[in-house]
Parts: C-alpha cells; structure tokens; sequence
C-alpha cells in the first residue's frame, strides 16, 4: 500500500529560499470529496514511439503553472556530469520509497511518499533525514499509491498523489489524491479532493504520473511486461477517462517506475529501476513522441523516485530500501 508521505528540506548549499504561491488555477474536476488545504552514463536511447494524439483535452481543468519564462537556457540532463549523495532517508517507517516532486511554495522543499506503512500519514524531513513535522490526510483509501507530482489548482499550488498501482491488472478504477501545498511546515490535517477515473482499455499497472505545467494535464506512462503506453485523462461531466494515446517502449526493454516534468514544461525525465532517460520537447506527449538520451543517475537497488530541482536545473533520486540514499545529480 502505497501511503505515508514524506518531505525534505533541502540543505543551504542547494540555494533554498522562500517564495510565494504560485499562479493558481481552476478545478481539476472529477468526482470526490472537495478538501481544504494543508495549513500544515551517458549513452543514446530509442524510444521507437509512435505519434502523438495531441488533440484537444476534454479533461481536468487546473489551469496550469506556466514555463519558467527568461533566465538562460537550462542544461540537457544528459550532459551532468556528476552523482552525489546528500542525504539519506532516515525515518524508520520509511523502506519503500516511490515518488518525488519538488514544491512550489517552498523553493528547495522535495514531496516523498512511501510504498506502504501509515494509511494517512505525511513527514516533514531536513535533506540529512531530521524530521520536522508530521501532517495527516483524513480521507485516503488508497490501494497503491505509486506517484506524485506537483500541479496548479484553486488552492495555487497541489499535491497530486496517485493511486495507481494494479501489479495483477484487475482494479476496475483509480485515483488521484489532490492536496493543497502546506503553507507552513506545522502538524496537523487536511482533506484531500478525490479524483476517480478508469482506463478505457481496462485495468492497467502504472508507477509513473505526472502533470503536465502548462495545461494541468494529468497523464499516466504505465508499467507493463507488454508495450507500455502514454494515457491522459480526459474528463467529461464527472467521468473520468484514462486514453491511450500511443506506444512508449521502454528504451532498455526494463519497466517505468518514476517520471517527473521539468517546470518549464520542456521536457521530462522517466525512470526504470537501474536507468533514467529524459525526452526532450515542449510539453508530455511531444517529449515522449522523441527518442529519448540517457542520464547518469547513481546506482540504486530499486529506483522508483525522481524529481527535478532548483527550477529544472538539477535533480535527485531515491531507491527503496532502509535509510535508501539522497542522490543529486549537478547539471550546471
């Protein structure tokens, strides 16, 4: 079960900072319960993927957080140079870590959640794995929480966890969890909006989720021993749908366990267990309709999380496993 939540605090050396909230959007739409917010080595690849169904999305409105505009040009993650590690998961609940997103609100601030343990629980940790708070979600009845990812919504500024994991394909629905950004990094609880959908293909296994910056689109990249694909949902009225949109071969033949969308939308990173890819291109289905080049990544027993940091310039890795290591790669 897919459930407790952590967050980290970058240390100083990675240029932490406050910041305000950022640019708010609409309704992601979707059924549920409304909540408020928490007060609280370099190679090639090929992808061989085909076309993208770019059209029009019916689907969840959230407005979207915008491209990280000016400034100069930010590296190809494929071209970093070096792996380092910066901390290490300390909590002893904690063995089977399985997302990243990095926060708006809180520059330096990283979302982590835990394949199984506490149902409702979130942690607030310092990079060198110090907890800082402890924030309960009051509604979660997840089955498999496998992702996460940083997204707009009418709060400014969520948390999308999602509720996918199906390893024997026989769930006949899924969720997303949408909490809003903690303000302030204090104890206490929240309610989350519940966002329910189906494949319209049938059931699938999915570890990978993310939320594309500039239109709020939600979409799924899933985890499968046949041909994985790239779905989006779409919502009409309160259904939601999760399509297929095409084939995305995973480029080492391994399973996606991870990805995570540059904040200025011009890119994303996907990661199997050993290996970690990034696909260039201005927003998800573009990027994963390209062969993708290969990144370092640090070398960890099961890979399951990935985030990019510090605006799209860095990013960092977790394994699962007790006190699993804090691996940044720097790519400036």
């Amino acid at each position: 079960m897919k459930r407790a939540l952590l967050l980290f605090i970058c240390l100083s050396s990675l240029g932490c900072g406050d910041s305000g909230p950022a640019d708010g959007g609409a309704d992601t739409g979707g059924g549920g319960s409304e909540g408020g917010g928490l007060a609280t080595t370099t190679t090639g690849g090929s992808a061989g993927n085909g076309g993208s169904d770019a059209g029009g999305n019916g689907g969840a409105d959230t407005g979207g957080m915008g491209g990280a505009g000016g400034g100069p040009a930010l590296p190809n993650p494929c071209d970093c140079t070096s792996t380092i590690e910066v901390g290490a998961v300390m909590h002893p609940d904690i063995n089977e870590t399985s997302g990243l997103a990095a926060s708006v609100l809180h520059p330096g601030a990283v979302y982590l959640h835990e394949d199984s343990g506490s149902a409702s629980m979130f942690y607030a940790m310092d990079l060198g794995g110090a907890p800082l708070a402890e924030l309960e979600i009051s509604n979660v009845n997840a089955v498999d929480m496998e992702d996460l990812a940083i997204g707009a919504c009418p709060e400014g500024s969520c948390l999308y966890i999602a509720d996918v994991g199906d390893n024997l394909e026989q769930r006949d629905d899924y969720r997303i969890y949408r909490v809003a950004e903690p303000e302030a990094f204090t104890s206490t609880q929240t309610t989350a909006t519940v966002i329910p959908f189906s494949y319209e293909d049938g059931s699938n296994n999915c570890e990978a989720f993310v939320v594309e910056p500039s239109s709020g689109n939600m979409y799924l990249l899933t985890k499968t021993s046949g041909t994985p694909g790239l779905y989006r949902i779409d919502t009409v009225g309160v259904e939601s749908v999760a399509k297929r949109l095409f084939d995305v071969p995973a480029p080492d033949g391994n399973l996606f366990t991870a990805a995570d969308v540059r904040p200025d939308g011009q890119g994303l990173l996907v990661r199997t267990y050993g290996s970690l890819y990034y696909y260039a291109g201005s927003g998800v289905e573009a990027a994963l309709a390209t062969e993708p080049c290969e990144a370092p990544v640090a070398e960890e027993a099961q890979g399951e999380a990935v985030a990019f940091i510090e605006g799209g310039l860095n990013y960092i890795t977790v394994s699962e496993g007790d006190a699993a290591a804090i691996n940044l790669s720097v790519c400036d």
